[in-house]
């Protein structure tokens, strides 16, 4: 299909669409802005009924509120029967009465089922218990249904069967003592008065409802029936909703209007309704103060003058048709036939991948478009050439740089699939002989080594770059540790994930740590702690001490004939004996406990919690120490080589003197410890050597 006709089928479908679519837009902002003046008419409506009408009732609940928290009140329903807080409860009552608009007042009580009112006239004011609750009578059970509801305040719209009034709008306001209801007071408000208020703020057009949640009518102004002409009868109350809306469906649509606005908390609601056979919007508002629904009625004859605006949507349409038709013939003159042939031009680039000479085509901007677009095929050809050669020096350069990277790299997705090796060594470590090409990583790699790549990919998968990782291999029957260094790659959205990993051998680098570690910490002739460990571990011993009251216990040694040995056979016998002595005094002791070499011939041992109590925490540590004495106290049997002559074998007794000083969970200072136990070692040498002396 050509250009032209492809463009005279879009022109005639444009405009077909687009008249279709103005009339649908408008029908349905027309149907909108109905239900938005409805909505915002039932929102002012209601706000002017509140500040007209329904102030005053507003102003009778907030009164009733503070009337049932009155202390006196409280405690006339809790003492009714005494003189004393029922006469300050009924001054309270006639108190609030001159305040109530009714002059008048009502309280009933759980206790006593007592049921008291006083509306100004004289006949009740010498006589306020006015009769006995029942629950038995049905014109009783307003009250039980108000002290079993959860609502702290209700309306009740009735008669008084009792006391013969008219029909009145009762509040009725729980009194409540914590949890417990002790009963209910309040006032009560000609229905008529209300309904009479309503009236006058009736608008042309506009009627206003107040029902309950049971759709039964509380209050109108000036409503008809929908099978009646005449107006129901004001002392009527809960006029039902069939008596108004006749059309199927209509009370059953508004049932479901109020459930959801009940559940999903919405402020309002509008939907379409008959009344006296001809449509309606029907606005519903809750309100939660009253618990009622305010609903209001619009004739929808006040949108006509939107629908009467349709007709002018033909005269549009022509004029708009006759646009479309000029802007066509222009479009197919000036543009349409000039881009024919410049499309022409651009498919023998395409064929012949040369540049025939091209004619310029149209006039303007058409071939200012013809001349840019010869340049344009020119300068891409030139650009894609300098591009090629760029990528093949950067490929050549990025080869030259992974063949000198000694270390292990490649790139693998998030389930360990490789997709590139970049270096043999990566080759040689990570990839089995036997292994099959699309093998993960994670069934290759011991767990350990899996467990730590996989963290690292998720790091790198949250943050785009994980550092720091270590593991261990087995390569060639040795330990090889390996430092990972993962990158996520750039990749479109939707694209599985890709990392960089980089393994660098540490190796080298974690046995220096490990030698540099052991120098600091321990003795490199019997491989116990050095004096630097012995005072962390003391630290620990004192800091658990002191967590969970325990004792525990620091031994000071010395060998007592060691110096006559080392003078005889030389050092390298006394080093036998001192390596031999640190191996018998690590087997008299548990694993928690800790074992050093102070210097020369010194060592101490710490021994964590023993006992809560000091003399079953000595006696435990001097059978510890008496235990190493005797150990020590063993014949050593050492080998001697003198000169040129065979190595024989010497049989040395060597004692030793030991010094305790116990650990206390009050102690502050590991020295003063030290001390201690190094002044019991030399009094045990003062006594006579190869003994056990405690600190006192």
């Amino acid at each position: 299909m050509k250009l032209q006709t492809k463009f005279s089928i879009l022109m005639l479908s444009t405009f077909c669409v687009f008249m279709i679519a103005f009339w649908l837009v408008t029908q349905y902002w027309t149907t909108r802005i109905n239900s938005e003046w409805a909505i915002r008419l039932t929102e002012t409506q209601v706000t002017f009924d509140m500040q007209r009408t329904l102030r005053p009732l507003l102003r009778e609940i907030n009164l009733a509120k503070q009337l049932a928290a009155e202390p006196a009140i409280l405690n006339m329903a809790l003492h009714e029967n005494d003189a004393s807080y029922r006469q300050r409860g009924i001054a309270v009552l006639e108190s609030y009465r001159t305040q109530f608009q009714s002059q008048r007042y009502f309280a009933a009580f759980t206790q006593s089922q007592h049921y008291f009112l006083n509306d100004g006239e004289k006949r009740s004011a010498s006589n306020l218990l006015r009769y006995t609750l029942s629950p038995h009578s049905s014109s009783d059970a307003w009250f039980y249904k108000a002290t079993a509801s959860p609502q702290i305040y209700a309306l009740n719209v009735d008669l008084d069967a009792h006391l013969k009034l008219d029909t009145q709008v009762w509040i009725n306001h729980l009194i409540k003592l914590g949890d417990k209801t002790l009963g209910v007071v309040g006032t009560g408000i000609s229905l008529k008065n209300l309904e009479q208020e309503t009236e006058a703020l009736k608008q042309q057009g506009i009627h206003s409802l107040w029902v309950d949640r049971a759709l039964k009518i509380q209050l109108h102004s000036a409503l008809t029936r929908d099978d009646e002409t005449r107006e129901p009868e004001l002392g009527n109350p809960h006029l039902p909703m069939n008596a108004v809306f006749k059309r199927r469906g209509d009370v059953a649509q508004l049932e479901q209007v109020v459930q959801h606005l009940l559940v999903s908390g919405e402020k309002s609601a509008t939907l379409r309704v008959e009344y006296q056979g001809k449509p309606h919007l029907l606005g519903v508002m809750y309100v939660p103060e009253l618990d009622w629904f305010a609903l209001t009625l619009m004739d929808s004859v006040q949108g006509k003058q939107l629908q009467q605006a349709l007709s002018q949507v033909m005269i549009f349409g022509v004029i708009f048709l006759g646009v479309l038709l000029i802007v066509w013939f222009c479009l197919n003159r000036w543009v349409l036939f000039p881009l024919v042939r410049l499309q022409h031009n651009m498919a023998l680039v395409e064929l012949n991948n040369s540049l025939p000479p091209l004619l310029i085509t149209g006039t303007g901007e058409v071939a200012q478009l013809s001349r840019r677009f010869e340049k344009m095929v020119h300068h891409i050809r030139d650009y894609q050439a300098n591009l090629e050669a760029k990528v093949l020096a950067r490929t050549q350069d990025l080869d030259a740089t992974l063949a000198a990277i000694p270390d292990a790299l490649f790139e693998i997705d998030s389930w360990g699939m490789r997709q590139k090796i970049a270096s043999n060594y990566s080759a040689d470590i990570f990839v089995k002989q036997d292994a099959g090409t699309n093998e993960s990583l994670f069934d290759l790699l011991p767990v350990e080594a899996v467990s730590v790549l996989k963290s690292a990919l998720h790091e790198a998968q949250q943050t785009g770059l994980s550092r720091g990782h270590q593991f261990s291999l087995q390569v060639n029957s040795q330990v090889r540790w390996f430092e990972l260094s993962v990158s996520l790659k750039p990749h479109l959205k939707g694209e599985d994930d890709h990392f960089i990993v980089l393994a660098h051998d540490v190796t080298i680098l974690k046995q220096a740590e490990e030698q540099i570690r052991s120098l600091a910490f321990y003795d490199a002739l019997t491989q116990l702690a050095n004096r630097r460990l012995l005072n962390e571990r003391l630290k620990q011993a004192m800091a658990a001490s002191k967590r969970s009251g325990r004792y525990g216990a620091l031994l000071f040694l010395d060998l007592d004939n060691f110096k006559p040995l080392n003078d005889a056979y030389g050092h390298e016998v006394g080093d036998q004996l001192l390596v031999e002595v640190a191996q018998r005094l690590t087997q008299c002791v548990r694993a928690v406990d800790t074992v050093a070499r102070f210097g020369g011939d010194e060592f101490v041992v710490v021994l964590h919690e023993l006992n809560e109590d000091a003399i079953v925490a000595t006696q435990q540590a001097l059978q510890v120490a008496e235990k190493i004495r005797l150990t020590l106290a063993a014949p050593y049997h050492l080998s001697v080589a003198i000169g040129n002559q065979p190595p024989r074998t010497v049989h040395h007794q060597c004692a030793s003197s030991i010094g305790l000083s116990l650990i206390s969970p009050h102690q502050a200072c590991e020295e003063t410890l030290l001390k201690q136990a190094d002044s019991a070692m030399y009094q045990a040498k003062q006594q006579g050597r190869n003994r056990v002396c405690a600190h006192v």
